[in-house]
């Protein structure tokens, strides 16, 4: 029997599409992506014509390169006045020059694109800005969003917005260079003398002077985010007053002058409902009292603070203690100078915070008489302390009682006191727990009395809550009581943990084994002297596992001897493995021989994968090594996945 579709039944199909009201229709090929339309125009004639005019709004967005300009076929027709948002990059390494540009911005406007409103451009080497731009305004006349991403000319900020004066977002980042200012230029512009932009974003990740950063915020009067994430910042002489720029940008709502790259969305923080500054997050290479004037100022609407110190004279406790921060709900500090009764203070005065990060550097010390003063903060959800100290006894435990609600809790570099509380009740909100480099604290001191807390400390972490997510790298004590402990999580779906020196393979099995009762997708340990075959079998067993990997935090430490029958079932019996990591000194042996190379290696994790054992629904596949596996005679870094 013939399986082709004739034309007529074809027509039939249309046919009966084109009885649907139009508005069903158009819900129909919304669902459609892009490549979809394409194959689908060549169904018949009528299609071919039909789809441009159903699926103009799957169109809205066009990615464009040299490589698909070249494939047109069917794409023009799509193509038009509907084109909104447009993304230009290279379709091969390299930038794209001017001349490819010009071929591209006029192969658009053959296609009717000649409406846009937003371009993202990207690795553009055009030796003259003014070029780029005339090139651009062909296209979109009435840009509103403007994105030049690793720019390789010098970027005149002043009359980019002059030359798109509906412009309200830009983002201007061009190949840094090591000297202040050669990034960008400021040219003479008589015209500009009583301009002024519209523009309401700027992100700036490019060498600017001070007296470069201040031409262009004279003449932003309407900006609401500002971001220079660039490293001029830390130049005393590239930094803008703040009471200056306050002056020149009186509606700035979000405000970030740092290394670090917010994830928040500045979108949140700038809707036009929203006076006063909302987000803050800044470098301290400005005047603390400074800084404090313009937090007194706009304490009532921050909502997000961060605040990053390196110069050690700068002491922001008397600043930072007098603060009513009513509707505060992130709040970082780095490296910061404040007494704890300064930050206890403020503490109490953010009672809608929501995270809590204080990463210190200054070894800030919280007394248990500090500590008791903290009100109840009913609304916090993630805590991360770096380097805090606890005296007088101040236990863990105690600490996490102010915080009923609490999802999420780091403690990096800290000693912690495993005396359990009074209090029988542990948190019930805990979802992830992350305690990497901690140090246990027992007044005996006797081992395994440190052994039997730990174990006790996780048990009553972890009895009331659903965790998912456990990190304790490089933590010690880790023995079989705290590794059963730990497997006793129903919901736990990601476990690193450093293995002691006193665990068995016979308890490593019982561990491993007792992870089938959870949801482990993700299982990393350290300190895995030998993965046997016996190990390799009780590891297929953990049907959801998707990563398993091992590591040392040395090349000078001990190895990792990995069985290669067993590596070879377990990579053939793991239903949802997809990817393996052997960090660091690690020895594959296969029949007695040492594997010392990548391409025996290969031929050893391929050798009867294709053998798939169905009773497990392995699905067939191949397996590779990774760009990181070294190919000498020791394989030190191991990565393996599944293609």
């Amino acid at each position: 029997m013939d399986n082709t579709v004739s034309e007529n039944e074809s027509h039939r199909q249309l046919g009966f599409i084109a009885t649907l009201p139009s508005d069903i229709v158009l819900e129909i090929f919304s669902h459609l992506n892009q490549q979809d339309c394409l194959t689908s125009m060549a169904v018949c004639r009528d299609w071919y014509a039909a789809i441009p005019e159903y699926t103009r709004s799957i169109w809205k967005d066009l990615v464009f390169s040299e490589r698909v300009a070249r494939d047109h076929r069917r794409r023009e027709l799509c193509l038009g006045s509907h084109v909104k948002n447009i993304t230009i990059e290279p379709s091969e390494p390299g930038p794209v020059v001017e001349q490819e540009l010009r071929t591209l911005i006029h192969k658009l406007l053959d296609w009717g694109c000649t409406q846009v409103e937003s371009i993202d451009l990207y690795s553009c080497n055009t030796p003259h800005l003014d070029d780029c731009l005339d090139l651009l305004k062909l296209i979109a006349p009435h840009l509103t969003r403007l994105k030049l991403h690793q720019h390789g000319s010098k970027l005149d900020i002043l009359h980019i917005l002059y030359a798109f004066p509906d412009l309200t977002y830009l983002w201007c980042h061009t190949f840094y260079s090591n000297d202040y200012g050669r990034d960008a230029i400021i040219r003479p512009f008589d015209i500009l003398d009583d301009y002024h932009s519209n523009v309401t974003q700027l992100r700036l990740d490019i060498m600017l002077t001070k007296a470069q950063k201040e031409s262009i915020l004279r003449k932003c009067p309407n900006l609401r985010s500002l971001v220079d994430t660039c490293k001029s910042i830390v130049n005393t002489d590239s930094k803008v007053n703040l009471d200056d720029l306050f002056a020149w940008c009186p509606r700035i709502s979000f405000l970030q002058t740092t290394f670090y790259v917010a994830e928040e969305d500045p979108d949140y923080y700038i809707g036009d409902d929203k006076e006063g500054l909302h987000f803050l997050s800044i470098h301290d290479c400005y005047d603390v009292d400074q800084i404090g004037r313009h937090l007194t100022r706009n304490q009532d609407t921050l909502e997000y603070l961060r605040i990053r110190q390196d110069e050690l004279s700068n002491d922001y406790s008397r600043v930072l203690g007098e603060l009513h921060l009513q509707n505060l709900k992130s709040l970082t500090f780095s490296s910061i100078c404040i007494n704890a009764d300064n930050l206890v203070a403020l503490l109490n005065h953010c009672p809608v915070l929501e995270k809590l990060h204080l990463h210190s550097s200054r070894c800030l010390t919280v007394t248990s008489a500090a500590f008791q003063s903290i009100h109840p903060m009913q609304q916090l959800k993630s805590m991360e302390f770096h380097g805090i100290i606890l005296e007088d006894g101040l236990s863990l435990l105690t600490v996490l009682g102010h915080f009923p609600l609490l999802e999420a809790l780091t403690l990096n570099r800290m000693t912690l006191q495993l005396e359990l509380p009074v209090c029988p009740e542990s948190p019930s909100h805990l979802k992830r727990l992350e305690l990497p480099y901690a140090l246990w604290h027992v007044d005996s001191g006797v081992r395994q009395d440190t052994e039997s807390a730990v174990a006790n400390f996780l048990r009553y972490l972890t009895s009331n809550s659903k965790v998912e997510i456990i990190r304790l790298p490089n933590v010690s004590m880790m023995g079989r009581r705290s590794l059963l402990t730990i497997a006793m999580i129903p919901t736990l779906r990601t476990l690193e943990v450093d293995l002691d020196r006193t665990v068995q393979e016979e308890e490593l099995l019982e561990f491993i084994r007792m992870l089938r009762e959870t949801a482990i997708v993700s299982l990393i340990l350290g300190n895995l002297y030998s993965l046997s075959f016996a190990v390799c079998v009780a590891l297929t067993e953990l049907l959801q596992l998707e990563t398993f990997a091992t590591n040392q935090f040395s090349f000078g430490g001990p190895i990792t001897h990995i069985n290669g029958d067993g590596l070879q079932h377990l990579l053939r019996k793991s239903p949802r493995l997809v990817q393996l990591k052997f960090y660091n000194n690690s020895e594959v042996e296969n029949n007695g021989k040492k594997i010392t190379t990548r391409d025996q290696l290969s031929a050893l994790i391929n050798e009867q994968v294709s053998q798939v054992d169905e009773s497990y629904g392995v699905p067939p596949g191949h397996w590779d090594l990774a760009p990181d596996t070294h190919n000498s005679t020791q394989l030190h870094s191991i990565a393996i996945k599944r293609i």
